[in-house]
């Protein structure tokens, strides 16, 4: 639950950000369907440093982590994956990724940020 999106959060300098998740009732399952329009208009992530960070940090976690165990209730939030799945995450966020222009220039971001 919150407790796995704290850790994947930090586990990219993005801690910041939790409130922002715990507030709309986000669960581990949710991540894996999140939009960008949803990051800006949903959670009221309104910083576009911030967006871009978390995208890109989205993308790293269904690349790695793959889909979500069980598909999503009609009825309100998904059900969260198992804490387990952590360490695939923080693996993924370590593991060296082709870097392209776009990569570069948000790691200036993120360095600017912190």
């Amino acid at each position: 639950g919150t407790e796995s999106i704290q850790q994947w959060l930090e586990s990219y300098d993005l801690g910041m950000l939790l409130p922002h998740f715990t507030e709309n009732e986000v669960e581990w399952a949710d991540l894996f369907v999140l939009t960008k329009t949803d990051l800006k208009d949903e959670l009221g992530i309104s910083k576009l440093a911030h967006r871009k960070l978390l995208s890109e940090a989205l993308d790293d976690l269904r690349e790695h982590v793959g889909s979500p165990p069980r598909s999503p209730r009609q009825d309100g939030p998904l059900s969260p994956q198992s804490a387990s799945s952590m360490d695939d995450i923080s693996s993924a966020s370590n593991s060296s990724t082709p870097r392209t222009q776009e990569n570069f220039a948000l790691e200036d971001t993120a360095k600017n940020v912190r």
